[in-house]
Formats: C-alpha cells, sequence, structure tokens
C-alpha cells in the first residue's frame, strides 16, 4: 500500500524545512526584540513551579521525539500561532534555541490569537514565556513532556502554567495531566482507569472582584418561548453492573471539598428562583399549572430490608438520604494538628495536644500572635522548644510570638444537620410561607415516622429532649390530612393554662404552672387512685389528700363509688393488717354509716345548734345495752350504767322565762355577794355568752366573784 501526500497538504518533512530556514531569521528577530524590551517584561519564573532537576513525572512514558503537527503560517490575523512554525523542535535537544523562539511567539502575540504548541519536550519546567495581557489561550493537542508546572500549596501536583490568566487545554497522551480522552482498560496490566476523561483545573492566585468567585466549569442551557418538550443542563449517568459486593463503590456524583484556610466554604449550592411568577387558581385545569421542585431524589430496586429494620433504625441496608459525621481530622490522620517548632501560625489556626492527666486525650488549641493589637499582624512565629502546655479552659499557653488559648478537649460539634431558613419581611410587605417543611405521601411506613430509640445523648446533658416546641405549639393527635380534620385534638403547653389538651377548641385536661391538674369532663380511673406524701408535715394537704402515711405507717385508702353510693375506707390497718371494712358510707337515700367509734372533738352541732336524736324507750331496766349508752323519750332520759342495766331521771317542763328549775335568778347588778358557799349556783338573766342571753353563773369564793361555768368574767 503506498502512501502519496494529497495536493495541497504539508507533509512532516515539509515542515520541518521550513522551520530550519526560519529558525536563524526568528532568532535573530527576537534577539533584537528582547533588547528593545524593558526588564520587567521579560518572563519570571514563579517561586513554586517544579523542579527542573527533578525529571518527567513518574506518568510520562513517551521519551522519543514527538512528531510536530501542522499549523498556520500565523501570517494572516485570526490564525492560530503555531510555535512550530516559528521553528521551535520541541525536541529536547534545541532546548535552549526553542526557549528563544517561543519567546517570541508569546511576545509578538498582539491581537489575541490561539498559541499552538503542538506537543513534544517543553525547554524546561521552570520556562515561562512572556504573557502578554493579549494571550489567553493555549493549545496543546500533543503530550508535552516537561510542561510549566504552578505548584498548588499543599496538595503536591503541578497545573499547566503558560502565564499569567493564560488558559490551557491539553490533549495529552503521556499522561501529562489534564486531557480529554476516552480510555477503556479490557484485559493486561495497563491501567489508566484512574486518570479522568476531563479535568478542569483552575488556580485563583490573586484578588478577584467577582464576589461570587470564578468558575471553573459552567453549563448554561436556555429553553425559548419556541421549545417544546423539556431540556436537561447536565446528566450524569452511570450504569453500575459490577458484582463486588461490600468494598466496590460506585459513585454516581462525588463533591469533594478541603479546607486549608479561613475562607467560608459551601460544598454545594443549590439555587432555584422564580424569576417570571405565575399561579395556578383552584379552579384551573392543573395540567396546565406549574410545578417547582428544588430538589428529587428517587431511588428504586425490588426486595425487602433486613428484617430487624421494624425496630432497629440502624439494621438498614439501603439508605434514601444518609449524612454521616463519622470523618474524624485528628493527630493521627493530619499532622497538621501537630505543634511544629519554629512554625508561623495563622490567626485563630488550631492544634491539638495530648494531655497525660487525661488518658493521653487530645485538647484543642488556638492561635493568636502576641502583638496583633499593635501591629494588626494576623501570623505569626512559634518558639524553637515545646511550651510547657495548660490544659485548662481558656487558659493561655505562651510560645515564641504566639499564645495558645485552650478549647478543652477534643469534639467536633455541629450546629445543626438539617436547616431551613428564608427571609421573611413583614415590616416591609414581604411574606415568605412554607406548607409544610417533612412529609410523607404513599408509603407504608413498617418501622416508625422518626425512630430516636439509638441516639446517644452527651453525658453532660442533663436532660435527653427529643423535640423542642415553642409556647403555643402543639401536637395535632388525630389530623387526616383534610381541612375539617386538622387540629380537633390538641397536645401542648401555653403559658395560660400550662399542659393542655384541646378538644375541638375546648381545654378538656390542664396541669398548671401552679401544679393545679383540673379537667373539664369526668375523670375514670380504672384502677384506683394512689397517692403517697413522705412525711406528716405535708399534712393538711390542698385538696383531697389519700394515703398520707400520717401516722407513720401504711393508712392507704380508698375512695369508692358506684351505684349504692360512696364508701371511704381503709385498706390497711395501722401496721398493716388488713381491714376491708368500709369506714363511712354515704348511701344514696342520703343515710351516712359511720363503722366502728366516732369521736368529736369540739362536738357535734347539727343546725339551730342542737344534737337531735331519735326518741325511744328501753324494753326494761335490763334490756341489751353498752356502758355510756343513752336514749330519751317524751317523759325520762336514760343511761346505759352498765352492761344490760339501764338507769333513768325524769324530765320536767322549763319555766316560762327560761330559767332552769333549782336555780335562782338574778340580774348581773343583783346577784348576792354574802353568805355563799364556794361553788353556788344562780342564774344571770340579763348575762350574755356567745351571742345568747341568759348565763349560768357559779360563785368563786376565793375571789369573791360570780363567773360563769369556764371562770371567765360575766359581761352584760
Amino acid at each position: 500500500m503506498s502512501c502519496t501526500t494529497p495536493p495541497g497538504k504539508t507533509t512532516d518533512s515539509q515542515i520541518r524545512q521550513e522551520a530550519a530556514l526560519t529558525r536563524a531569521t526568528s532568532f535573530l528577530l527576537f534577539v533584537a526584540l528582547l533588547a528593545s524590551m524593558p526588564p520587567a517584561t521579560i518572563a519570571q519564573t514563579p517561586t513554586n513551579i517544579v523542579d527542573p532537576n527533578a525529571g518527567p513525572p513518574a506518568w510520562a512514558t513517551n521519551d522519543g521525539a514527538v512528531s510536530l503537527l501542522p499549523g498556520s503560517t500565523g501570517s494572516a490575523p485570526g490564525d492560530d500561532l503555531n510555535v512550530a512554525r516559528a521553528g521551535a523542535l520541541l525536541d529536547g535537544a534545541h532546548a535552549q534555541s526553542d526557549e528563544i523562539l517561543i519567546s517570541s511567539v508569546f511576545a509578538n502575540n498582539k491581537d489575541g490569537r490561539k498559541i499552538v504548541v503542538p506537543g513534544g519536550i517543553w525547554p524546561s519546567a521552570k520556562f515561562v514565556p512572556p504573557s502578554p495581557a493579549s494571550t489567553v489561550f493555549v493549545d496543546v493537542p500533543g503530550g508535552l513532556r516537561h510542561r510549566p508546572g504552578f505548584d498548588i500549596y499543599d496538595l503536591g501536583f503541578g497545573a499547566p502554567y503558560f502565564g499569567n490568566g493564560v488558559t490551557s487545554e491539553m490533549h495529552g497522551t503521556g499522561g501529562d495531566g489534564s486531557d480529554v480522552e476516552f480510555s477503556r482498560v479490557d484485559s493486561g496490566a495497563l491501567d489508566k482507569s484512574n486518570k479522568p476523561m476531563i479535568s478542569f483545573i483552575h488556580i485563583n492566585d490573586n484578588h478577584n472582584a467577582n464576589t461570587q468567585g470564578s468558575i471553573s466549569a459552567k453549563f448554561s442551557t436556555y429553553t425559548t418561548t419556541s421549545s417544546s418538550g423539556y431540556a436537561d443542563n447536565a446528566v450524569f449517568n452511570m450504569y453500575s453492573m459490577g458484582r463486588n459486593y461490600y468494598g466496590g463503590f460506585d459513585v454516581n456524583r462525588w463533591d469533594h471539598t478541603e479546607n486549608y484556610g479561613t475562607n467560608w466554604s459551601w460544598d454545594n449550592i443549590q439555587e432555584m428562583y422564580d424569576f417570571q411568577p405565575y399561579t395556578c387558581p383552584p379552579s384551573a385545569d392543573h395540567v396546565y399549572c406549574i410545578g417547582r421542585f428544588m430538589n428529587e431524589e428517587d431511588m428504586g430496586g425490588v426486595g425487602p430490608e433486613d428484617t430487624s429494620s421494624a425496630y432497629d433504625p440502624t439494621a438498614t441496608t439501603r439508605k434514601m438520604f444518609w449524612i454521616t459525621t463519622n470523618h474524624n481530622i485528628n493527630r493521627k490522620s493530619d499532622p497538621r494538628l501537630r505543634w511544629v517548632g519554629a512554625k508561623s501560625y495563622h490567626m485563630y489556626q488550631m492544634i491539638t495536644v495530648n494531655n497525660p492527666a487525661d488518658n493521653g486525650h487530645e485538647w484543642m488549641f488556638y492561635a493568636l500572635p502576641t502583638k496583633r493589637d499593635l501591629t494588626g499582624v494576623k501570623d505569626a512565629v512559634s518558639g524553637h522548644d515545646e511550651p510547657n502546655w495548660i490544659f485548662r479552659n481558656s487558659a493561655v499557653t505562651t510560645d515564641g510570638d504566639l499564645s495558645w488559648t485552650c478549647l478543652g478537649p477534643y469534639t467536633y460539634d455541629l450546629g445543626s444537620i438539617i436547616s431551613v431558613g428564608g427571609a421573611n419581611d413583614p415590616s416591609n410587605g414581604y411574606y415568605e410561607r412554607i406548607g409544610t417543611v417533612l412529609e410523607e405521601e404513599g408509603d407504608y411506613i413498617y418501622n416508625a415516622i422518626i425512630d430516636m430509640s439509638k441516639a446517644r445523648f452527651d453525658p453532660t446533658t442533663h436532660y435527653h429532649v427529643f423535640a423542642r416546641l415553642q409556647p403555643d405549639m402543639y401536637l395535632d393527635l388525630s389530623a387526616d390530612g383534610t381541612r375539617d380534620g386538622q387540629n380537633r385534638h390538641l397536645l401542648g403547653y401555653s403559658p395560660k393554662d400550662g399542659l393542655t389538651y384541646t378538644i375541638n377548641g375546648r381545654p378538656s385536661f390542664r396541669i398548671g404552672d401552679d401544679e393545679h391538674l383540673s379537667s373539664d369532663g369526668i375523670a375514670t380511673l380504672s384502677a384506683g387512685m394512689h397517692s403517697t406524701l413522705s412525711a406528716a408535715a405535708a399534712y393538711p394537704a390542698r385538696g383531697t389528700t389519700i394515703g398520707t402515711n400520717l401516722w407513720g405507717g401504711r393508712n392507704d385508702s380508698d375512695v369508692l363509688g358506684g351505684a349504692g353510693g360512696l364508701m371511704l375506707g381503709a385498706v390497711a390497718g395501722q401496721h398493716g393488717h388488713p381491714n376491708p371494712t368500709p369506714a363511712v358510707e354515704i348511701r344514696n337515700d342520703n343515710r351516712i354509716t359511720l363503722y366502728g367509734t366516732a369521736t368529736f372533738k369540739d362536738g357535734l352541732v347539727v343546725d339551730g345548734g342542737y344534737l337531735q336524736e331519735r326518741l325511744s324507750t328501753p324494753l326494761s331496766p335490763s334490756a341489751p345495752c353498752s356502758a355510756g349508752q343513752f336514749t330519751d323519750d317524751t317523759d325520762n332520759h336514760y343511761v346505759c350504767v352498765a352492761p344490760n342495766r339501764w338507769k333513768e331521771v325524769r324530765l320536767v317542763a322549763m319555766r316560762s322565762d327560761g330559767i332552769l328549775p333549782g336555780f335562782p335568778a338574778f340580774t348581773r347588778h343583783r346577784l348576792p355577794t354574802s353568805g355563799l358557799t364556794d361553788g353556788a349556783h344562780a342564774r344571770c338573766s340579763d348575762c350574755r355568752l356567745h351571742g345568747r342571753t341568759g348565763v349560768d353563773v357559779v360563785w368563786n369564793a376565793q375571789s369573791a366573784m360570780w363567773t360563769d361555768e369556764m371562770n371567765d368574767a360575766l359581761h352584760e
């Protein structure tokens, strides 16, 4: 098979011949150009570029000369500037002349044309050509060894660097950086599957006027008013068919953000705006209404979960949305948390130190320059020798030009896992409302909507709180997803009523802040009520007291109500002996029965101040009775003086003036004062006692005066 050069095409040998002819001319022109340029315009070598003595990267395997691709002559405005056309061979053997020729091409790019470096061997990893403002893009369609690399601080890999602000595109085949390539590994030892097919690397090393930062990659899609169907701006499809089980991870999208400075950082921001408002009235056809979905997470599959996930929320194998906080950063995993002598630390930079008194656990410290108040500096250098750390909260340890403030034992706190925030401004008439923050529809729940059975609390937290509500916020216990089914049964706290259970808008059960309990309905206690007061000092208690233990033994009691009436009885006696008989019975026919002996400290009084009894006459002097028992009839008063032995006293009619028979009556001023024996009785008709006129009086011979029966002086 013969190879011929098509008409109008340039062969590789012709390119080399043409390049050889132009090298001398280009060299002389560039020498004259350098002589006329001010020193500041000569290419400066970045202080942190790759060391040229390190040789090519380990993954650069192309050791031979790379064929130069044909480029434009560069004679017409708008054509690409190909360094090979300028005579650069890029073969490694002519590095010095290649550097001069490449600099000539860059320096003469006055009209913003693209510069093409076809591939090969760059003169030196330290060589960066001059980059006037018009040079904005360099295209490298082939592999380029020893390319200029700008090392990224702390990360250790070099990004292609062809001058300040110059964008470069690398289509390398030698594994030398940002590539656009297709990679497939079928068999054998060769494995480049870890190389990205497309890689975007953007270095921001200077002030950026854009408050939202510079953009490394941007995808924009616009649907016009004439469009139909739907459009997708960026779609990531991944088809996971590997069968490696545990440890074989296939990840469709992976956002990885690492923080090394003090800038605020967001790993992911999603924004969605309604710039053209539309509405959908309730009467409208909902086919033409608008739906806005900020984020939708879908998951499909077949098969059951672990059966223990019905009660153990951690036993799941499928997680719809999983947030983990188990990536600890500590002294073992990151040496930057360890103290280093004679090192510069930034203000508020943290380290951890092992505390011998705390079993070697890490304690946290943050740095402050000691002279910051005078000079405004934000960095300072530690001492040569490690200081004697003070392990106490807020304690300060001096170290060279630094002071370290102790923050206590190692912790990593997250203030919030999921936060929902808005920008309500009612004072200016802007209202932002959310119908529901979290909702579920359509699925069967086989465990619990929220399961905190495996939650663990900080041991220093006194109250283990599941949810915290503000006053006048309630739990709706019977909502059914309809307008009429809301707020029928509410449970919550109100500053006015305390803990409240509300039925159809009416508080039914309340426990106030004054510890009063009230119910607007009937309280039924199926198993009875039991209350114990620990000390007799609590008696008398407010309200009804049951089981006071007033006498030091078991005095639990029952209050029983039923169709027969109300009974109050002692379940146990004073020393724990059973006593099933009720003490008081109030029958439904309004009769009261006292079982046992009733003792009345101040006497028994009924309406009108009289003790009323039922008149009865013993059948005989030996009728059954107990000593002390008494009764009356219309003529006699009967007293049982011994078992089955009655005595009687004849009753006489009262005088019309109310004076008892056998007692002489006087006014207070006419009571006799001589010839009396001690204890003589009389009646004082105008003396008053307890609001009643007419008092029985007694002569007290020792004091020579009349008193009432309680030895109190008389009063009119």
